[in-house]
């Protein structure tokens, strides 16, 4: 058999008070109450005489597991919001583009139509040279350029 020394004795008795503590703190009323002045007090004393306080139940316990949780799904659901967000403005700012890039064609497809109703048109060769552009050619890129108009302007 073995002997308890007494330190051990000793020890033990100490951890025993601490938890004992501990419990009653844990377990302790708290009082609210206000002063002559207005000022609030919290206190695990009742308040003094003639002066009327309230108890008030300490929280009870925080599921660590379900706040986490919860906090999580929160940040998942605000990402998502953000994702969401940065999504829809690159969308806008795609439409955008696409209907700045679509008026610009439509004001050079109608440029072209203006140039081509004249009587007589000018060209540019592959060398730089201005030549005069043929009647039926005239023509035929009246008629493309009008398509044109049809195509970006509607």
């Amino acid at each position: 058999m073995q002997k308890n020394s007494p330190l051990s004795h000793h020890i033990s008795i100490i951890v025993l008070i601490c938890l004992l503590g501990f419990s009653s703190a844990l377990t302790a009323k708290m009082y609210k109450w206000v002063d002559a002045k207005g000022n609030t007090h919290y206190t695990q004393s009742p308040p003094p005489d003639g002066v009327e306080g309230e108890t008030i139940t300490p929280p009870g316990k925080v599921d660590v597991e379900a706040a986490q949780k919860s906090l999580d799904q929160q940040r998942n659901k605000a990402d998502s919001y953000a994702q969401e967000r940065k999504e829809q403005s690159e969308e806008k700012a795609k439409q955008k583009a696409e209907m700045e890039r679509k008026n610009k064609n439509c004001e050079i497809s109608r440029s072209n139509v203006a140039k081509l109703e004249r009587p007589r048109v000018t060209d540019e060769d592959d060398q730089g040279e201005l030549y005069s552009v043929p009647e039926e050619e005239r023509l035929e890129r009246l008629k493309k350029a009008r398509e044109q108009v049809k195509e970006h302007c509607n």
